[in-house]
């Protein structure tokens, strides 16, 4: 594969296909894109695009619904399932390269901040929703800020 910008910036976008009928009831295919995104985005370079910060709220939304899938497993008395949970590691996986590409987390935040204006009312998604942000915000403040690497601060 080249590395050019605008190859690995397509290939992230397919995270959107994680939205397609016959890709959103097959755990096995949509564990194998994330897993195929996330190598992607390791070689890739560090970028504060447009691209990246769409596909971390693609990712994110998907995380949401694997942790209300969750959440309404717990409510019912059974066990989550076990792609249910390989889904949800490969999902904080890629997320957390993507966050490490984007270099300020700027951009990051005022996505979690639109995500917050928009809170579903219904309770089980709100928690859900609530807790996706909160695993992105605990990624992306657990990443350096490479814009202030080289700078000093008084």
């Amino acid at each position: 594969m080249e590395n050019s910008e605008q190859k690995n910036h397509l290939l992230l976008s397919m995270v959107r296909h994680l939205d397609r009928k016959n890709v959103a009831k097959d755990n096995d295919l949509q564990i194998n894109i994330i897993n195929m995104v996330t190598q992607i985005a390791q070689q890739a370079k560090v970028h504060a695009l447009i691209p990246i910060v769409t596909a971390l709220c693609d990712l994110m939304r998907h995380l949401r619904k694997c942790l209300q899938c969750s959440i309404e497993y717990f409510y019912i008395g059974r066990e989550t399932s076990k792609d249910n949970s390989i889904l949800h590691y490969s999902l904080e996986v890629c997320i957390m390269e993507l966050t490490k590409k984007v270099g300020d987390i700027g951009p990051i935040l005022d996505m979690i901040v639109v995500v917050l204006e928009n809170l579903p009312s219904s309770p089980i998604m709100a928690r859900a929703t609530v807790s996706s942000i909160f695993r992105i915000a605990q990624i992306a403040a657990s990443i350096p800020n490479l814009y202030h690497k080289n700078k000093v601060f008084p």
